[in-house]
């Protein structure tokens, strides 16, 4: 015994690791984002790169105004999961018009896209399949893929994007189904996969294709489809997975599929089973955001622009953007200090970035991300890009 309690000594580990953490440049702490701030007398003059509101939904007054009278006649809260009383009408309007715009069979609502991942994992987990995921995946797949019933064989990482890679691990599986995993627009590098060449692999060697969508649903595609639709795949064949708090403004996120893939999510995914409906208000103003951003074909234009114009940019300066083709630009800057710094200089003059740092992604190759939307004006970039090259020359 060393005299100290369980208390004292909980605390003094994690005292030990948080240390470590600052001396590494590791530490963080949770920051208001300046934007929620209605006090600032400066708001006007704020460029915020930090979100995922591609399209501006979030402040829209519009959008606001046609949510606003549900509120009277709506519970805020479910009350409980959707299996014992928690089942609201408003889930299954949404599904049901979710699966249409996404042209899908079915569609099943979640409270967040972590839970909608690990649920898609779970009803594919069996001792027969195999997993094949993309190495720069979202931490709610690696986790998935953590907690599900597979051994060790039967789960492989490929190389980013490296569809020759991926076929080479393909030609060594003995399952009987292999589940490719794939993010459409990556969140951290901002490139997008190759969804037909990763279909025809699927049906080349027994697989099932899934989509993680977050991050071109709203800003992808024929009305904001996505990238499956961008791309000219049909969903027939098809598992994806599209967040609502980001482009579509709202939170959530809703597993597009074939029906009976459906009942197997709501009988065996215990992400869904087990937790508190999501707000049925929140379902309907995710249907109020599908028919918004049906209609925002000039919006979307408008960030494909001001992406390619700001990709242009930094690779003129020789930063590397990690082959970004999307409205998430990193720049690549090495350090987890010199991250800090080129962020800290950026948000001094009022451009608010974050710096991206392990274990988001790899130790060397820290970042600053940028998160275009398009609510940004010609204006806003110009100033964008004399900011990042001043930072640029003065080191």
């Amino acid at each position: 015994m060393t005299g100290q309690s369980g208390w004292e000594r909980l605390h003094d580990d994690l005292h030990s690791e948080a240390s470590s953490l600052r001396s590494q440049h590791l530490f963080r702490s949770l920051v208001p984002s300046p934007i929620f701030d209605q006090t600032r007398s400066d708001r006007s003059t704020l460029i915020d790169l930090t979100h995922n509101d591609y399209l501006g939904l979030r402040f829209d007054a519009d959008f606001h105004r046609s949510i606003v009278n549900e509120l009277e006649n709506t519970p805020i809260g479910s009350g409980g999961s959707r299996l014992l009383g928690g089942e609201h009408p408003e889930f299954a309007r949404l599904e049901q018009e979710f699966s249409v715009f996404r042209g899908a069979e079915s569609s099943l609502f979640f409270g967040s896209g972590y839970g909608a991942n690990q649920a898609i994992i779970s009803v594919l987990s069996r001792p027969s399949y195999a997993f094949f995921s993309d190495e720069l995946n979202h931490a709610s797949i690696i986790d998935g893929l953590k907690l599900a019933k597979q051994s060790e064989c039967s789960r492989y990482i490929y190389r980013h994007c490296d569809y020759e890679h991926l076929e080479f691990l393909l030609r060594k599986s003995k399952a009987n189904v292999n589940v490719i995993y794939t993010e459409s627009i990556f969140s951290m590098d901002g490139d997008v996969s190759d969804l037909k060449v990763l279909s025809e692999l699927a049906d080349r060697f027994n697989g099932i294709l899934v989509v993680d969508e977050a991050h071109s649903i709203g800003v992808r595609g024929s009305r904001g489809a996505g990238e499956v639709n961008a791309q000219g795949l049909s969903h027939d064949r098809l598992i994806t997975m599209s967040t609502c708090g980001k482009a579509l403004g709202c939170q959530g996120a809703l597993v597009s599929g074939p029906s009976w893939f459906r009942d197997a999510m709501i009988n065996t995914a215990r992400s869904f089973i087990y937790t508190t409906a999501p707000s049925p208000i929140v379902a309907f103003a995710v249907r109020k955001a599908i028919e918004y951003i049906g209609r925002m074909d000039a919006d979307r234009e408008h960030l494909t622009e001001l992406s390619r114009g700001v990709r242009k940019f930094l690779e003129e300066l020789d930063l590397d953007v990690r082959g970004s083709k999307s409205q998430i630009v990193p720049i690549v800057v090495g350090s987890e200090k010199n991250a800090l710094q080129f962020a800290n200089k950026l948000n001094a003059d009022m451009c608010f970035v974050k710096a991206i740092r392990p274990p988001t992604v790899p130790k060397g190759l820290c970042r600053v991300r940028l998160s275009l939307n398009s609510s940004l004006s010609g204006s806003d970039m110009m100033r964008i890009q004399g900011l990042i090259e001043r930072v640029v020359h003065e080191k």
